[in-house]
């Protein structure tokens, strides 16, 4: 027998089925190899399992953190009784110290570009699994409005009670507070934070310059209440990306009706000026008094929504939600609730299955 085959002899454990091999987030170097046996491996996300792999004799895993020592990605357990080979990498470090100086470097970047691509794998998966289940809402929007409300109660709390202490509020001292309270999380503030500023629910260019925060709380306390309202009715509306896409192709065809309307209005000759200003004071009382002036109707054929994929999937949804009417050819809806409606689904989408600390 040759010396590497007693090596890896001498290096093989066995364990009990249900045994967890691996766990995730864990910082641990060893890579096995299964001799015998099953394992899977799964990765935990918002209360459940979701698995990624079976696998059998012959068959490798841990090779991620062996060779970049960063926290497994995943869990792996033994489906039946195993019997596997054991590699540590922090005894293995002359072999690898032995290999080019080039090699270690361009390994643990093809493995963070597999440990990406393994995180988003994971997400759609838990996406479909989801879907599959037969729930009174979606757990996955649920989770999302439960702690965006966390946050957002958090931040305003924290924020009244420094600016009682203090005139100004430090972006560090809230930060770092809210990093402290918030205590486990789903939604990782780092880009809750960012979020914020792109969507101006804080002024982004006091805090880049000062370092001051400063909260827009006319928009944040809509987006709460907006939060509170749809999980007292339990609809935790979480829009598809095709669905966003059509309002947001309504919402531009206004604007620029809007706009060709402005440029086709006539110049108003000086001598009838005061004519014409009362009679457009006339037109705008009327118009303030119709009901239906926010309202938009545009043909299905001039909104160019024809190349949104799963088109057909987004116009359905929006009908089902209530946002929009569809009658002979014509999509119809009212502008105020589209601009309200798009405006938030734009914010939740951002932290629907793209932020989640897996």
């Amino acid at each position: 027998m040759s010396s590497i085959a007693q090596q890896l002899k001498n290096n093989i454990v066995n364990y009990k089925a249900g045994s967890i091999v691996v766990q995730e987030n864990e910082r641990c170097r060893k890579m096995f190899i299964v001799v015998d046996g099953q394992v899977r491996v799964f990765k935990g996300h918002i209360g459940g399992k979701i698995t990624l792999a079976i696998l059998g004799k012959g068959e490798i895993f841990g090779e991620l953190s062996f060779f970049d020592a960063e926290p497994r990605s995943a869990s792996v357990e033994a489906l039946s009784d195993v019997s596997l080979v054991v590699i540590d990498g922090e005894k293995s470090g002359g072999e690898l110290d032995s290999l080019p100086k080039w090699v270690v470097p361009v390994m643990k970047t093809v493995f963070h570009r597999f440990r990406e691509a393994d995180q988003r794998i994971t997400i759609l998966q838990s996406m479909y699994e989801f879907q599959k289940k037969s729930l009174k809402s979606d757990q996955l929007a649920q989770t999302i409005y439960y702690e965006l409300l966390r946050f957002l109660k958090a931040m305003k709390l924290v924020y009244e009670q420094q600016k009682i202490n203090e005139d100004i509020v430090k972006t560090e001292t809230l930060y770092k507070e809210l990093d402290d309270i918030l205590g486990k999380k789903i939604i990782n503030l780092k880009n809750f934070w960012r979020l914020l500023g792109e969507y101006d629910f804080i002024n982004t260019k006091k805090e880049i310059k000062d370092g001051i925060v400063e909260i827009n709380f006319v928009q944040l306390n809509d987006l709460t209440n907006y939060l509170d309202q749809e999980a007292k009715k339990e609809r935790y509306l979480m829009l598809g990306h095709s669905s966003v896409a059509i309002l947001k192709k309504l919402i531009a065809y206004n604007i620029r009706e809007e706009k060709r309307k402005k440029d086709e209005t006539p110049i108003i000759n000086k001598e009838t000026n005061n004519i014409n200003n009362s009679n457009n004071n006339n037109n705008n009382n009327d118009s303030t008094n119709n009901p239906m002036k926010n309202v938009l109707s545009v043909r299905y054929d001039d909104l160019g929504i024809q190349s949104i994929p799963f088109v057909k999937e987004g116009i359905e949804e929006l009908i089902k939600s209530s946002l929009i009417n569809c009658d002979k050819g014509y999509i119809s809806v009212n502008l105020d609730v589209v601009m309200r409606v798009f405006s938030y689904q734009s914010f939740l989408k951002s932290f629907d299955h793209t932020i989640f600390s897996t």
